[in-house]
């Protein structure tokens, strides 16, 4: 029940008009909560009356129309609140106007004090759940929560009521939600708005639940990393409500236990834990809060679970070949990607060092078959040993791989038409090996055809004088290590660098010659390994005559001029050729041509 006091006072002097006729205004006797029943005597002669209200909440009170209304209505009700306020009424016709004389309303009816919230935690079905304490307000008809967008979440028309549990729609092992309540008296004004409240709403006044944001487990240090976001109190000063600790608490999902105290403080939103492999452990983050008005209340996150594992080994890695491609040596082979591992870092050194280091960044473990490319090698001087090792899942250097060693060709050349090819034997395989040694005209991939012999790999040498004539004077040679793999057949493979075998040009010109007419023998050059680029012949008569040029090796003088044939005699030959090393020689000398 409200206390009212109801004055009547004079017309005041501000209303720039004066009335022609009488109107009577009252309020009835029966008050209550805030309603303002006004009630007026009804004349058939009006047509329209108006009700007029002046609140005294604000700097510049004034009149202002709240309502037009049918005189024959006689009553209309208004919700005044708080506030004090003063009504008068006017009449109208279409010749005449009345009003009434103006009342007062006194209003003291006071807001319900302030609720105090004891927490809002998560239950063990994963629900949240806000509690607070009953409102000792006798005009209390229920309360109202708001969401952290300051909008109406529910309302809850039992004064009796300290708590709610929200609906399965909240995830609160996923993000934190903030909330507020307050006590309401019952009394909605014209708006729609609850007139006497707890507190204001706004977004000081919001708690909120306690949120694990991430459990990071350490499987090198056997730890958890517990970071949480803590229970927002936002320091509300009317209750002094404040965290005095938070606890984290766990269980080992597989024994049975219940949850225990592991760690507490009151300051870090962040706790580390020790723990076991191959366990299942359960945690929560619950915050002990402290106020004025209430005892000690407890507010408890989401529970969350980590499995522990032990850290596991991979399988030694394997490098199938190391094989010379060009300027670089291309190595293959297989890792155990199931392992967990790191990644595998391949190492290095050449037959002159002795330790290995480290030759290229990380290798990934996500697949089992890999190749790499040592492009910084030097294969054509020299020949290198390779092994991976294995970075497991903590960083530490575990497994290595099998050492193999590449294969570097050399090449002698003494001058007695033989190139003698050595190499150091392969190393990687516990299988049989043969070795296989090409020889091709030209730099570059050999052809399939181009191998002259198979030697096992006891052998790391061969002769090779049995190649045919080549202008140029030069051949490549290249060795392949072929291994033997299931039922003797050739499974990996590892190439050497390329080597070149140079012959000297040798030449050897006659001193005379005699033209036959059943062949086109011919006067030229008897040679080895002249190259047919810069090549010429010429022949000069007695008298200084160039009488034939050839730049082609196959064409000789046939001793003809002019077509006709050229007397018997001695003539001069002028030759020109290179060599291997692309230098040009010249050559000059005497034939004798017999008729």
């Amino acid at each position: 029940m409200k206390s009212l006091a109801v004055h009547i006072i004079l017309m005041m002097a501000l209303i720039p008009f004066a009335k022609s006729q009488e109107a009577e205004l009252y309020l009835k006797d029966t008050i209550e909560d805030g309603l303002i029943p006004l009630v007026w005597e009804y004349s058939p002669d009006w047509d329209l009356a108006q009700i007029f209200r002046k609140k005294f909440d604000g700097d510049n009170p004034q009149f202002q129309i709240i309502k037009n209304i049918s005189p024959s209505q006689l009553i209309y009700t208004d919700t005044l609140c708080t506030e004090d306020a003063s009504y008068f009424m006017m009449f109208f016709n279409e010749s005449d106007t009345a009003i009434s004389d103006t009342i007062f309303t006194d209003e003291d009816d006071p807001p319900p004090d302030r609720l105090i919230v004891d927490s809002i935690t998560v239950t063990n079905e994963n629900k949240i759940r806000i509690g607070w304490q009953k409102s000792m307000d006798t005009t209390c008809r229920g309360y109202i929560i708001f969401n952290e967008s300051l909008k109406s979440y529910d309302t809850i028309f039992n004064p009796n009521e300290t708590n709610y549990v929200f609906p399965d729609t909240l995830k609160p092992k996923q993000q934190t939600y903030n909330f507020f309540v307050i006590a309401i008296d019952g009394i909605v004004d014209n708006q729609g708005n609850y007139c006497n409240s707890s507190i204001g709403i706004n977004q000081t006044n919001l708690q909120g639940t306690t949120l694990i944001k991430n459990i990071n487990y350490d499987i090198c240090a056997q730890q958890t990393e517990i970071t949480f976001k803590g229970y927002n109190t936002n320091d509300i000063e009317e209750i002094n409500q404040q965290i005095e600790k938070y606890y984290l608490l766990r269980r080992d999902t597989l024994s049975g236990e219940p949850m225990q105290k592991v760690d507490s403080s009151d300051v870090v939103t962040t706790f580390t834990n020790s723990v076991e492999p191959n366990r299942t452990y359960e945690y929560l983050i619950r915050a002990k809060l402290t106020s004025d008005y209430s005892e000690p209340a407890t507010s408890s996150s989401a529970r969350k679970t980590i499995t522990t594992s032990q850290i596991p080994q991979p399988d030694q890695p394997y490098i199938a070949s190391a094989s010379v491609e060009g300027r670089s040596i291309e190595l293959n082979g297989i890792v155990d990607s199931t392992g967990f591992a790191q990644g595998y870092k391949l190492m290095r050194h050449s037959e002159n060092e002795e330790n290995f280091e480290r030759t290229l960044d990380t290798l990934s473990a996500q697949t089992s078959a890999w190749e790499i490319t040592d492009e910084t090698a030097l294969p054509s001087d020299k020949s290198y040993f390779y092994k991976l090792v294995t970075i497991d899942s903590c960083g530490n250097d575990t497994t290595e791989s099998n050492i193999t060693r590449t294969i570097h060709l050399e090449i002698n050349s003494p001058d007695n038409n033989t190139n003698e090819l050595s190499w150091n034997h392969y190393e990687g395989w516990e299988a049989e090996y043969d070795y296989l040694v090409y020889r091709y005209e030209n730099s570059g991939q050999p052809a399939p055809d181009k191998k002259i012999i198979v030697l096992d790999s006891s052998r790391n040498s061969y002769s090779d004088n049995g190649f045919p004539t080549l202008p140029a004077g030069q051949w490549y040679y290249r060795v392949k290590a072929l291994k033997k793999g299931d039922n003797g057949k050739p499974s990996d493979s590892a190439w050497s660098n390329e080597a070149a075998g140079s012959q000297e040009a040798k030449l050897r010109m006659p001193n005379a010659f005699k033209p036959s007419s059943n062949t086109h023998y011919a006067f030229k050059p008897v040679s080895d390994f002249i190259k047919q680029e810069g090549y010429s012949l010429k022949i000069f008569n007695r008298w200084g005559a160039l009488i034939f040029e050839s730049n082609t090796l196959r064409k000789g003088w046939e001793g003809n001029h002019d077509g006709e044939k050229a007397p018997a005699g001695t003539y001069v030959y002028v030759l020109q050729y290179k060599n291997q090393d692309n230098d040009i020689i010249h050559k000059k000398g005497t034939v004798t041509l017999i008729r």
